[in-house]
């Protein structure tokens, strides 16, 4: 009986990460629409860090790449090309590796 409530506790835990995760995304992107680039950059790194520490997402995720990949971004508009070229580097692969190296969602 305790090991199936810490098991559930553990799973709700997890989802509420993964919400607040989902939730500084939103924020950086905001952040950046309104020109508070460093705001910005500090949630996408934020969210990558609490996904990192679930259990249930893979290092290499695609939605990790998303998120990266929207950091890049965000890094080339700061002119902070030397770390937008790391985040787009760690994003590619898993675009790779879940559409093929021929896909348009890989090309596009």
């Amino acid at each position: 009986d305790t090991a199936y409530v810490e098991g559930k506790l553990l799973v709700e835990l997890e989802a509420i990460n993964l919400w607040t995760a989902r939730i500084l995304r939103h924020m950086a992107r905001i952040h950046k629409e309104t020109g508070f680039v460093d705001n910005s950059v500090s949630c996408y790194e934020e969210s990558l860090r609490i996904r990192s520490q679930c259990k249930t997402v893979k290092k290499k995720s695609a939605n990790n790449a998303v998120i990266k990949h929207e950091l890049a971004n965000c890094l080339f508009d700061a002119q902070k090309y030397d770390e937008s070229l790391e985040y787009l580097a760690q994003c590619l692969q898993p675009y790779v590796t879940r559409f093929g190296k021929d896909s348009v969602e890989v090309a596009d």
